[in-house]
């Protein structure tokens, strides 16, 4: 992982606006107060009643194709997945799953970490992934968004968590 102070772009073009950013906000239930506080980017998961009703649908089920593919849509549109990461998000199927789509995403999704506590366990499938990785701050997400949309791909995460 590497710390950085501030984002780099390449010489000779300008850095992507965080405000053309489209995102992707992929939580818990038990995040839902954080998730809403992300609301000044156009959001392609914006309903976020029918968002949480993933949860009561098993991941494997039949029930859950016409959720996946209307998630996959969503994920595809979106120029950066924001996962926002609490003390069992790392157990969550769905966030696996999202992050799985993110990742394997053609062009390669944008992916910032939200870690809400010092101790929270990011999923697997973020880390090693090119993730910026931040405290839930505004300043902080505001310049992971566009630092996201820079790095090239690569499984070298970045970190943003000074205090």
């Amino acid at each position: 992982m590497h710390d950085h102070d501030h984002a780099h772009h390449e010489p000779g073009s300008d850095p992507p606006e965080v405000s053309d950013a489209s995102i992707y906000v992929c939580f818990e239930p038990d995040q839902s107060v954080a998730a809403e506080r992300i609301s000044e980017w156009r959001r392609t998961n914006a309903n976020l009643e029918e968002y949480r009703a993933r949860v009561d649908t098993p991941i494997d089920s039949p029930e859950a194709e016409p959720i996946k593919a209307r998630l996959g849509t969503q994920i595809a549109s979106a120029d950066v997945v924001i996962c926002i990461i609490g003390p069992t998000t790392w157990l969550n199927d769905w966030v696996t799953w999202e992050l799985q789509m993110a990742k394997t995403a053609s062009p390669r999704k944008g992916l910032v970490a939200i870690l809400l506590h010092e101790k929270d366990l990011p999923p697997t499938e973020i880390q090693n992934s090119g993730a910026v990785f931040i405290r839930f701050r505004r300043e902080q997400l505001d310049g992971a968004i566009v630092y996201s949309r820079q790095v090239p791909d690569t499984t070298d995460d970045y970190m943003f968590l000074d205090d």
